[in-house]
């Protein structure tokens, strides 16, 4: 029996190795962060004003200045990342479409892209703003950062739902299960951008479960099986 989806899983296995470098190269401790958020790194995508910007560095036990050149080293690291993942993606849904003959398979694949290029332009706020933190208007960063943050945000949650129902859902157990990964990942996308908060966290994790769940598959999957 063939494996169609392991060329797809291989890209995985790199998306793994770049997400394991970028938890060691982005800060694990910064300042002052939003209500509910624990990790410097979202919590920088996801800020909204200049002062939440401003306490999100201004920490008591680590200089701002190496908070600043982690967090600008990861985002440039990202840049690898944001080719990576959304590849990943792409390829999952064209052979998923390829196999199936189900046309709306092909709009996560346009999602992939459209994630991709999102991704790249809320790096540029990103660094942006870093770099005018000490001094400077960034509010139209800002506003930048907050539309590319939730173009990437919500094309990876609406690919993961695309591929729930369009994909997963017909087959065996193990697909149910990644059906309803990408489920609650989506309802989680909904209530992060209602309502800024620990969802934010939860719903980031959710796309990480998604993300594994999709290359344990990619490995497991044979053609002969319907899931």
């Amino acid at each position: 029996m063939s494996k169609p989806f392991r060329t797809v899983g291989l890209i995985g296995l790199a998306v793994i190795a770049v997400s394991l470098s970028l938890l060691f190269v982005f800060p694990k401790e910064a300042g002052t962060l939003p209500t509910g958020f624990t990790t410097p790194i979202l919590a920088f995508e996801f800020v909204q004003t200049p002062q939440e910007a401003q306490a999100l560095f201004d920490s008591p036990s680590i200089d701002q200045q190496t908070l600043l050149t982690a967090m600008n080293r990861g985002n440039r690291l990202d840049y690898i990342y944001l080719i990576l993942y959304p590849l990943f993606l792409l390829t999952f849904s064209l052979k998923a479409a390829q196999l199936t003959g189900r046309k709306m398979l092909y709009a996560p694949a346009a999602l992939a892209v459209l994630l991709s290029i999102a991704d790249a332009l809320e790096n540029v706020q990103l660094l942006r703003i870093a770099n005018k933190l000490a001094g400077g208007d960034f509010s139209a960063e800002l506003s930048a950062l907050h539309l590319f943050t939730w173009l990437k945000w919500g094309s990876i949650a609406t690919t993961s739902l695309l591929l729930a129902i369009g994909y997963f859902w017909q087959g065996k157990l193990f697909s149910k299960v990644i059906a309803l990964g990408g489920v609650i990942a989506f309802a989680l996308a909904i209530g992060a951008f209602l309502n800024r908060s620990i969802l934010n966290e939860y719903f980031a994790q959710s796309v990480a479960v998604m993300f594994v769940l999709l290359i344990v598959y990619s490995f497991l999957f044979k053609s002969a099986e319907n899931g």
